[in-house]
């Protein structure tokens, strides 16, 4: 894996393959669903990225949902915690009515295969994941 550095604050950082802008960098985030993602549910989870995005300055890109998953590219500054991040989309989503499981597949190196969201998909399911 190839690696960006970029000077900070007088250290040195280690970035993703990916890469980034400025002191954010992007990753490929899979949320998903034991059920089909509805409608106005997708909009709900549109809203709780909008909401997100204006807290923790972040910034989504190519969102794409499926049945019962959504993958998004998503700009995080380096001084907010990834998990912090994603664990707050899904909250907000999940304040009316559970739609989003509380697990995450993140990658900052590539954007994750069909054969890699299959093999996520299929250990939430093989596990009993919520």
């Amino acid at each position: 894996m190839r690696n960006k550095v970029i000077a900070l604050g007088g250290g040195e950082f280690i970035g993703s393959e990916l890469g980034g802008i400025g002191e954010s960098f992007w990753y490929y985030v899979i949320l998903s669903s034991e059920n089909e993602i509805l409608e106005e549910q997708k909009n709900l989870i549109k809203i709780s990225l909008s909401l997100v995005n204006k807290k923790f300055k972040t910034s989504v890109e190519e969102i794409k949902f499926k049945n019962n998953y959504l993958i998004f590219k998503i700009l995080i500054p380096i001084y907010n915690s990834i998990d912090e991040v994603v664990m707050e989309i899904i909250k907000i989503s999940n304040s009316q009515k559970q739609i989003l499981r509380k697990h995450y597949l993140c990658d900052n190196t590539q954007k994750p295969t069909q054969v890699d969201i299959k093999t996520y998909l299929d250990e939430l399911e093989h596990n009993d994941l919520k």
